[in-house]
């Protein structure tokens, strides 16, 4: 049997193992609690979404901040207070910043693109965030 000399190296590597053994058990038992509930009945799973969208149809302009990429006129689908799901037909880069303008409901606000889904007959769905609260077009709340 090899006797491995305590050095701070070999009491460092020992602690490390153990806790990363650890950590991987608690968030195991988290992860399980959070499926199953703590009296074993299926939980739902948090979609990531905070607010209740409406269906809504909303006329929108989205600009680019980039310069030389034209702005783009275009129908939401559903809104909140804090995004929208907007059809357009060109592909947008997830994380792009854009400004979002609807004059007929006054809404205009800085936004980031969220997510940009390929839709059939080349229609793209983008999820935006917008940065401020639009209380105005989400009037069914």
């Amino acid at each position: 049997m090899q006797i491995t000399p305590l050095t701070r190296k070999n009491v460092a590597i020992r602690n490390w193992r153990g806790t990363v053994g650890e950590h991987a058990a608690q968030r195991h038992e988290r992860e399980e609690r959070l499926f199953w509930g703590s009296r074993g009945e299926i939980m739902p799973v948090p979609t990531g979404r905070f607010e209740k969208r409406i269906v809504r149809t909303v006329s929108v302009e989205v600009r680019p901040d980039a310069e030389g990429m034209p702005e783009e006129r275009a129908l939401t689908e559903n809104v909140s207070p804090h995004g929208a799901r907007v059809l357009m037909g060109r592909q947008w880069r997830p994380g792009q910043h854009v400004l979002v303008i609807s004059p007929s409901e006054g809404v205009w606000s800085p936004a980031q693109v969220a997510y940009c889904e390929h839709l059939p007959e080349k229609r793209f769905a983008v999820g935006l965030e917008l940065s401020v609260r639009v209380d105005l077009w989400a009037k069914s709340y």
